[in-house]
């Protein structure tokens, strides 16, 4: 069996990482979709700190959407040899 090389390794690291923010960005998005859909009732009923959250949750998803851009550059930019 060939030993693998350290650049295989960082690969898969790389991807695993993209793959997570992948999932936290559709996490995040049915999060979102499901507060726009119900949002009205939300504003007319919600306490404060609800709204607060829903916020919160669209910076969170803007991060992480900022962050995996960088992420990919970084996959994209790295050596497949």
């Amino acid at each position: 069996m060939k030993p693998r090389e350290p650049q295989f390794g960082q690969q898969i690291t790389q991807i695993k990482r993209l793959l997570d923010q992948l999932g936290q960005i559709q996490d995040l998005t049915v999060q979102v979709r499901y507060l726009e859909a119900t949002g009205e009732a939300l504003a007319e009923q919600a306490e404060p700190g609800t709204l607060l959250a829903i916020g919160v949750l669209y910076a969170r998803q803007r991060a992480i959407r900022d962050d995996f851009a960088e992420v990919f550059a970084a996959f994209g930019s790295s050596p497949s040899h």
